[in-house]
């Protein structure tokens, strides 16, 4: 509020400054006003407000004590003042002559090869020639003299137009019912292939027991030359009595896994193949068998009629 107040003040001042006659005096507290608000908005990186101040305090309405310090600020606030150089073209690198930018949704100038000055910070740009419209961000540092921005403007996307969607067609005609048969031979079939997976995955877990005894049976036999290998004693060799034991398993259930294993897999490859074949789909041609009067001599000729 206090920093509005002496904006305003300082507005006032000038106003008066400017509208004095010639050659008439303001007075010397006003003129330090102005020179003082000047260095408030240079302190707070409002250069062009500031630059303003300095010039209406170096006018000759002003003492000469207070009218040589805002001329010096004037140089000095000049020096820091950056600006901004505008060139608009479109995609095939010409010139818009008639492209307008609006700065910080205020100010608004026109992109007629004059540099733009502009407070030191972030600006937001919008730059306009026609239907061509773009918005963009530029960092403005102090010091920085008519620098050369370059902004690109492309020409305006033509709407799409709106999908109808796709058109609504009729489904052609589908046969009733679906084939029971194969589906059961297949789900039969995955039953089958199951078992005899199972028969093989415990022939392989009897004969990693086996494996795992052999050692302790090897050491049985070396130590009691009576066991007899082909065909041992389980009460005097029971290492080498487990070690056949597991191996027959591991063989009876293999001579069932196997064969089912097969009979499972071929049930259900070839209950896949009709499945495919009987499944519902479109119509397709067929030919029936029709009879048709014979045309010369007795009897009847067999016919076909094709059908779609």
């Amino acid at each position: 509020m206090r920093a509005t107040r002496l904006a305003f003040r300082a507005a006032l001042a000038l106003a008066l400054l400017v509208s004095a006659p010639n050659g008439a005096r303001a007075d010397t507290k006003t003129c330090i006003g102005i020179s003082e608000e000047g260095q408030r908005q240079r302190a707070d990186k409002k250069l062009i407000a500031a630059k303003d101040l300095f010039d209406s305090c170096s006018k000759d309405a002003c003492p000469k004590i207070v009218r040589d310090d805002c001329v010096g600020w004037v140089k000095e606030v000049e020096a820091l003042l950056p600006s901004v150089l505008f060139v608009v073209r479109d995609s095939n690198d010409k010139d818009l002559q008639t492209a307008s930018i609006l700065i910080d949704g205020s100010s608004s100038h026109i992109a007629d090869g004059t540099a733009v000055p502009l407070d030191p910070g972030t600006h937001a740009l919008k730059v306009t020639a026609g239907a061509r419209a773009q918005e963009l961000s530029l960092i403005v540092l102090e010091g920085e003299k008519q620098r050369r921005v370059i902004v690109v403007l492309e020409e305006p996307v033509p709407a799409k137009m709106p999908n109808p969607g796709p058109r609504t067609t009729t489904p052609p005609k589908r046969r009733e019912g679906v084939p029971a048969v194969p589906l059961v031979v297949g789900g039969a079939s995955l039953v089958v292939l199951g078992i005899g997976v199972f028969f093989q995955v415990t022939a392989g877990a009897e004969n990693d027991r086996a494996n795992a005894l052999i050692p302790a049976a090897t050491t049985e036999v070396t130590a009691n030359p009576s066991c007899n290998v082909a065909n041992p004693d389980q009460s005097r060799c029971p290492y080498t009595y487990s070690v056949h034991s597991h191996h027959d398993a591991a063989k009876n259930d293999q001579t069932f896994g196997l064969p089912m294993i097969g009979l499972g897999a071929t049930g259900v490859i070839a209950s896949s193949v009709f499945l495919y074949l009987l499944w519902p789909r479109s119509a397709a041609t067929s030919v029936v068998p029709s009879f048709a009067p014979a045309s010369v001599g007795l009897g009847s000729t067999l016919g076909l009629r094709a059908a779609f």
